[in-house]
C-alpha cells in the first residue's frame, strides 16, 4: 500500500472519530434545547389558546379583555364595549407559551429583594392573564419594572414568586397600546368563504341573496338567480372595508350623521350564526373629505371610512342578478323542442347512438347543428330586466308568443327527467328587442333580438347545411353579373372554356376559382325558409349572380335496358345563385345568399363570395420581361431569276455533252409567296425565333474554342 493513501484514510479516521465525540457530548438534541428552555420559562403551561381573559394596566391606560369565541375571537369590555384587533391580541397571547427570562435575581434566603432598584415597587404596569387549566380557573399577574441598566431588557416580577427577571421588551411594548390601536378595525367581521346569506338595502330596494350547493339566487323580493362572481365579488369589498377614525362612542342620535336613514345597510350571515353581522354607511365626513360615516349595529359607534370604499358597496341591487338567462348544460340534454303558434315544428332525442331528428320526419337532419343551437341557449345573455311580475304579457308580446323552446335531460331519478323551457315574444313598440320568459318565473327579460331566430327559424336549425354538391365537370355553362358586368362562359368539345359567341377563353384562374367556391357551396346558418320578402338579406339587389347549368345523370332504370339500346340523356337543370347584404355569423364576416331551387336564406362565409366576385374576361397578356424584342420584319420580294440561254441540239458527229441540272421553276405569278399573318390588334407581337447557330460554333453558356 501507497503511504499517500495511508495518510488519506487515517485523516478520515481523525474526522469520523471528532464527529463522534461532537455529537456524543457537545451537541444538544431538540428536546434538551426545549428543557432548557423550560427551565426559563415565567408562564410554565400557559399556551396561546388557553387564555381567556386579559387585565392590561400601562402607562396608556387600563384595558379589559375577553374571549368571546373559539379561538381568536376577543371583545373589549372596558373602558367600552368593542370588538378587539386580532393582530394586537396575538401579539400578546401568541409569546405566552415561549415567554423565557434572560437573567435572574433571586432572593437570598432570610433577605428581601429591594424592588426600587427594579422599578417594581411602583410597576410601570401590569397584565393580569386569566386562563382555564385542567378543568380550573387559573390567573397569574406579571409586573413590570424599569429598563435594565445593561442590554434592552425590562425587570419583571411574577406575583407570589420573590425573584426578579430581566426579559426581552417585546411583550411590554405590545402591552403599552392607545385604545385605538386594540380596536378593531374591520367593519363587518366575516370570512367571505362562510357567508350562507346576505340582506342588502339601498334607499327604498331591499334584496336577500342566499347560497345553496355553492350558488347563489335571490330569494327575495323575486326569485331569480344571481351571479355568483359578483356576489363573491361585493362580499370581499365589504369585508375589506376598513375603519379610518373612530368618530365618536355611545351615540344616541345618529340622524347627524345620516345613519337614521342609511344610504347602504347590510347583514351578512355565516354558517352557525343567525343573529348576523349588520353594518349601515350613512352621509359624507363634512369636517373631513373623502370619508364617510358607517356603522356596525352591534354597537353605538360612530366611525368613519373612506368614501371610496363606500362608493363601492353602494350598488345597484338589480347588478347581482345573474345575466345568464337560464342554467343549460349541453353535454346533459337530451330532448329539444321548438313550437311556433301553439304547434310543435321540430323535435329531437338523443339515445346511445346519438341525436336523432323525430319530427320533421324524414328530415335532412344534419347532427352537427344540435350542439350548436344548445350552446346559443346556453349562452343567451339578459340585456335588461323588463318586469318582475307582470300582470299583462301583451306590452311584451308575450299574450301571442312567436313559440316556445324546451330542452330535457334526465333526473337524478331514474326514468325522471328535468327541463327548461321560454316562451319568446316581441312587442310592436320594440321591434328590435325580444322578450322572454321562463316556465315557472314571473318575470320578463328582454333579450337580443336575434334570439327569436330559435323558434322562428325552427327545425332549418337542424338541417343539413350542404346546398350544392356537383362534380365540376358536370357544369356546362355559367354567367356570373356582378353590377352591369355580365361573362357567360360554356364548355365546349375537349371540356375547353369560352366565352359564349367566340373562340376566347375566359380568365381560366379565375373560372377555377368560381367552380371552386360552386360545386360544393355550404350554408353556415340558414336564416330563413320560404321568405317572401328577400329585402332585408339583401337578395332583392345582389352584389353577385351566378347562372349556371349542368348535367344530372338519367336515373337508373327499373329494369335492365335492352342490349344495344341507347344509354339515356343526363337531364339539363338550370340553377342560379344570388349573393346578398354582409352579415356576421359567430364573429365570422359572412353574407347572405339563396338558390333559386330551394326555399332557404342562408349564409356563407365571406371568403364564398369573394370567390365567386371574379371577372371572368381573359386576362390581358403581361409583356415579357427584359429587353424589348425586335419587331419582325416583313418578308423581302424573292430576287428575279435570270432568264436560261437556249440549248442547241447536238450535232450528229459530236460526242455527246453532259447536260447541266434544270433551274428549279419559278413560282407562277398567280400565287405569290405566303406571307406572315400580321398580329392581332389585341395581342403583343410574338418574338422571332433567332437563327440557328452555325454547327462550329461555340455554345452560349461554354467558352469559345472549348
Amino acid at each position: 500500500m501507497r503511504f499517500s493513501t495511508t495518510f488519506v484514510l487515517l485523516g478520515i479516521a481523525l474526522l469520523l472519530g471528532g464527529f463522534i465525540y461532537l455529537f456524543e457530548n457537545k451537541w444538544e438534541s431538540t428536546d434538551e434545547i426545549l428543557r432548557k428552555r423550560e427551565q426559563k420559562h415565567v408562564l410554565e403551561g400557559i399556551g396561546w389558546n388557553d387564555a381567556n381573559k386579559l387585565e392590561i394596566k400601562a402607562p396608556s391606560g387600563e384595558l379589559v379583555l375577553e374571549r368571546v369565541k373559539e379561538p381568536s375571537d376577543w371583545r373589549i369590555v372596558k373602558p367600552i364595549q368593542y370588538p378587539a384587533e386580532k393582530a394586537a391580541i396575538d401579539s400578546v397571547v401568541n409569546t405566552f407559551e415561549f415567554f423565557s427570562y434572560k437573567g435572574k435575581i433571586p432572593q437570598e434566603a432570610g433577605k428581601t429583594l429591594d424592588l426600587s432598584l427594579y422599578g417594581l415597587d411602583k410597576p410601570r404596569g401590569s397584565l393580569v392573564v386569566h386562563y382555564k387549566k385542567d378543568k380550573a380557573e387559573k390567573s397569574v399577574t406579571l409586573k413590570f419594572g424599569e429598563k435594565s441598566a445593561v442590554g434592552d431588557q425590562v425587570y419583571l416580577q411574577v406575583e407570589g414568586n420573590p425573584d426578579v427577571y430581566t426579559v426581552e421588551p417585546t411583550l411590554w411594548k405590545n402591552l403599552d397600546k392607545k385604545l385605538t390601536d386594540w380596536r378593531d378595525r374591520t367593519l363587518a367581521r366575516f370570512e367571505v368563504f362562510e357567508v350562507e346569506k346576505l340582506l342588502l338595502g339601498v334607499g327604498d330596494t331591499e334584496l336577500e341573496l342566499a347560497k345553496k350547493d355553492d350558488k347563489w339566487s335571490v330569494v327575495r323580493p323575486y326569485a331569480d338567480r344571481a351571479d355568483d362572481d359578483k356576489v363573491r365579488e361585493l362580499l370581499t369589498q365589504l369585508h375589506d372595508v376598513r375603519v379610518e377614525e373612530f368618530t365618536a362612542d355611545e351615540v344616541k342620535d345618529f340622524a347627524q350623521y345620516g345613519l337614521d336613514k342609511p344610504a347602504l345597510r347590510y347583514t351578512v350571515f355565516t354558517r352557525g350564526n343567525e343573529k348576523g353581522s349588520s353594518v349601515a354607511i350613512g352621509g359624507p365626513a363634512p369636517d373631513n373629505a373623502g370619508r364617510t360615516y358607517a356603522r356596525n349595529l352591534e354597537n353605538e359607534t360612530v366611525l368613519s371610512i373612506k368614501s371610496e370604499s363606500a362608493a363601492k358597496a353602494k350598488i345597484d341591487p338589480s347588478s347581482l342578478r345573474s345575466r345568464l338567462f337560464c342554467d343549460v348544460d349541453p353535454a346533459k340534454v337530451s330532448r329539444v323542442s321548438i313550437e311556433k303558434a301553439g304547434a310543435e315544428v321540430a323535435s329531437l332525442e338523443k339515445d346511445k347512438d346519438g341525436w336523432k331528428m323525430k319530427l320533421p320526419a324524414d328530415y335532412s337532419f344534419d347532427l352537427g347543428t344540435v350542439v350548436p343551437f344548445l350552446n346559443k341557449v346556453k349562452d343567451l345573455k339578459v340585456s335588461e330586466f323588463a318586469a318582475d311580475a307582470p300582470t299583462d304579457l301583451a306590452p311584451f308580446g308575450l299574450d301571442k308568443p312567436l313559440g316556445k323552446v324546451k330542452v330535457a335531460w334526465p333526473a337524478k331519478e331514474e326514468g325522471k327527467f328535468e327541463e327548461t323551457s321560454f316562451t319568446l315574444g316581441r312587442s310592436a313598440q320594440k321591434p328590435d328587442v325580444t322578450y322572454a320568459q321562463l316556465a315557472g318565473a314571473a318575470r320578463v327579460v328582454a333579450l337580443p333580438k336575434d334570439a327569436a331566430e330559435l323558434v322562428e327559424r325552427g327545425a332549418i336549425h337542424f338541417r343539413n347545411r350542404s346546398m350544392l354538391s356537383i362534380a365540376r365537370q358536370k357544369i356546362v355553362s355559367l354567367a356570373l353579373t356582378e353590377g352591369m358586368n355580365r361573362t357567360i362562359c360554356v364548355r365546349g368539345a375537349n371540356d375547353k372554356w369560352t366565352i359564349e359567341g367566340t373562340t376566347t377563353e375566359p380568365n381560366l384562374a379565375f373560372l377555377e376559382d368560381v367552380l371552386d367556391n360552386l360545386c360544393y357551396l355550404r350554408a353556415g346558418e340558414l336564416v330563413a325558409e320560404g321568405a317572401a320578402d328577400l329585402a332585408p338579406f339583401g337578395l332583392d339587389k345582389p352584389q353577385v349572380k351566378v347562372q349556371f347549368t349542368y348535367l344530372e345523370d338519367a336515373p337508373a332504370p327499373a329494369t335492365p335496358p335492352a342490349e344495344g339500346a341507347p344509354k339515356p340523356e343526363p337531364k339539363r337543370i338550370d340553377e342560379t345563385l344570388i349573393l346578398g347584404s354582409d352579415t356576421m355569423v359567430a364573429g365570422t364576416a359572412a353574407c347572405h345568399a339563396r338558390l333559386e331551387s330551394k326555399p332557404f336564406v342562408f349564409t356563407v362565409e365571406k371568403h364564398v363570395l369573394d370567390g365567386l366576385k371574379k371577372d371572368l374576361r381573359p386576362a390581358p397578356a403581361k409583356k415579357p420581361e427584359g429587353p424589348e424584342a425586335p419587331k419582325a420584319e416583313p418578308p423581302k420580294e424573292p430576287a428575279p431569276q435570270a432568264e436560261t440561254p437556249p440549248v442547241e441540239p447536238p450535232k450528229a458527229d459530236a460526242p455527246p455533252q453532259p447536260q447541266p441540272p434544270a433551274p428549279a421553276p419559278a413560282p407562277a405569278p398567280s400565287q405569290p409567296p405566303a406571307q406572315p399573318e400580321p398580329p392581332k390588334a389585341d395581342a403583343p407581337a410574338q418574338p422571332q425565333p433567332p437563327a440557328a447557330p452555325p454547327a462550329d460554333a461555340p455554345k452560349p453558356d461554354a467558352p469559345a474554342g472549348s
